[in-house]
């Protein structure tokens, strides 16, 4: 039987690895990136700046392990959802 110093440590779950607050505000901007169509909007809708909007979306599509937007070029002409 293993003791308590030879266990391997119990990985944080999804909540856990990003802390509550952090949680509600990264769902909040994927929710408004759906319902808005970019995450620049998306990131002025929830008072972030467009950087900390996409490290909140990159961070989750690692922890998920799957792809959460489809990416299109921004600037003249592109953006938006594909």
């Amino acid at each position: 039987m293993m003791s308590a110093m030879q266990r391997k440590p119990r990985e944080p779950s999804f909540v856990e690895a990003l802390g509550h607050v952090q949680t509600d505000r990264r769902i909040d901007i994927l929710r408004q990136i759906d319902e808005l169509g970019s995450i620049s909007k998306a990131a002025r809708a929830v008072g972030v700046s467009y950087k900390a909007a996409w490290q909140a979306v990159d961070t989750l599509t690692n922890l998920s392990g799957v792809a959460l937007l489809a990416r299109a070029v921004g600037g003249r002409g592109g953006g938006g959802r594909c």
